[in-house]
């Protein structure tokens, strides 16, 4: 007996069909990008001196995506759940 998939693929939840070739590749998808940016936020800042400045530039969308995620991981960081 086979088990039958209930879970859509990984590569699904992670892309977006392209819009310029109308769905014939994937891109990247708005969230995966705002989570990759903010895993590169924090790679950087750890990295980086208490008055260094980084800039990061994204489109509307993905600034969106991330600033509802980084409110997201601050208030579970600010809720007493931090790793050690």
């Amino acid at each position: 007996m086979t088990r039958k998939r209930t879970r859509e693929s990984l590569e699904k939840l992670l892309t977006d069909n392209c819009p310029r070739c109308e769905g014939r590749r994937v891109v990247k998808s708005v969230p995966t990008l705002a989570a990759e940016v903010l895993r590169g936020i924090q790679r950087e800042a750890v990295s980086k001196s208490a008055g260094d400045m980084l800039i990061v530039k994204l489109n509307r969308k993905s600034r969106a995506t991330c600033t509802i995620m980084a409110r997201r991981i601050s208030r579970h960081l600010s809720s007493g759940c931090q790793r050690r």
